[in-house]
């Protein structure tokens, strides 16, 4: 178990840095539908994500949350083993595991990659400079969480993108923020995380990218934009599978080059009229 009096803010920078090298090795070129620093960015945020979105507040065990652990036999999973592999991350690790559960380091990578990825990234030698996201993220990280060695019982528990909010009511608002006021605000925040990666047919069954080819891969607002300023209608079926629905951009900004998407998890954030949010007031 890691000591965590021995965890250092160097520690935590030397993380960031390597994970953000292993990144800026990749081809920075991209087109419509491809997307390799995306797709780098967009696993190991899911991964992250994926995480923690276990966690239900109700559950006597208190298993779940930022643990390190994630089961692999649960589909919602799929294709993060070979992505993070890909990514070096087990390498990466495997350099710092002395200093840093793999709990926090979860946590950390995925702060790298939206810092390196974020609107305010200028260079490495900026990065860590009073008014960036790596600093913000690096000055409010607490260390400490413990990894889980296994957990079976982890399948079904994420998100399903079919129903909408009430999955995320269930999962985000009611438990991981423990139904405080704001945490519709907090949901929608969250969601911002769809800037990166993208929605792939042989992972999650859905198809396309949150965002236009010019700001998918940034961690920025288009995701945000897109919601609000963008017409969308639906594509049902997606892959043959009447099980995965989706929707498609339709205005005349559509690119059939590069597939733009939402889900129903996204959408309900907007259009629900029965909700009133505190970031609109």
């Amino acid at each position: 178990m890691t000591d965590v009096d021995n965890f250092h803010v160097a520690n935590y920078q030397d993380i960031v840095r390597d994970v953000i090298a292993e990144y800026d090795l990749i081809d920075a070129t991209h087109s419509a539908n491809k997307n390799p620093r995306g797709d780098f960015a967009g696993c190991i945020v899911r991964m992250a994500g994926h995480d923690f979105m276990d966690f239900r507040v109700d559950d006597e065990k208190h298993q779940g949350g930022a643990d390190g652990c994630v089961s692999f036999e649960d589909g919602d999973n799929a294709g993060l083993q070979t992505c993070l592999a890909k990514a070096n991350m087990p390498k990466v690790f495997e350099k710092h595991c002395d200093r840093v559960s793999l709990a926090d380091f979860f946590v950390i990578i995925a702060e790298a990659v939206m810092a390196r990825t974020a609107s305010d990234f200028k260079d490495n030698a900026t990065l860590f400079d009073a008014d960036k996201l790596a600093t913000n993220f690096r000055d409010n990280f607490r260390v400490g969480r413990k990894t889980a060695e296994t957990c079976s019982w982890d399948v079904g528990r994420m998100p399903n993108p079919e129903h909408g909010c009430s999955d995320l009511r269930d999962v985000f608002v009611d438990s991981i923020f423990f139904g405080r006021r704001n945490g519709w605000a907090l949901t929608m925040a969250l969601s911002g995380v769809h800037s990166l990666g993208k929605a792939s047919p042989e992972n999650s069954g859905y198809d396309g990218f949150w965002s236009d080819a010019k700001s998918q891969g940034k961690f920025n607002n288009d995701y945000y934009r897109s919601l609000l300023y963008k017409g969308w209608g639906p594509e049902l079926a997606v892959g043959n599978n009447k099980n995965k629905n989706q929707w498609k951009r339709i205005d005349k900004g559509f690119n059939n080059e590069h597939k733009e998407m939402m889900l129903n998890s996204d959408l309900c954030l907007i259009y629900d009229n029965n909700r009133n949010y505190a970031f609109c007031s």
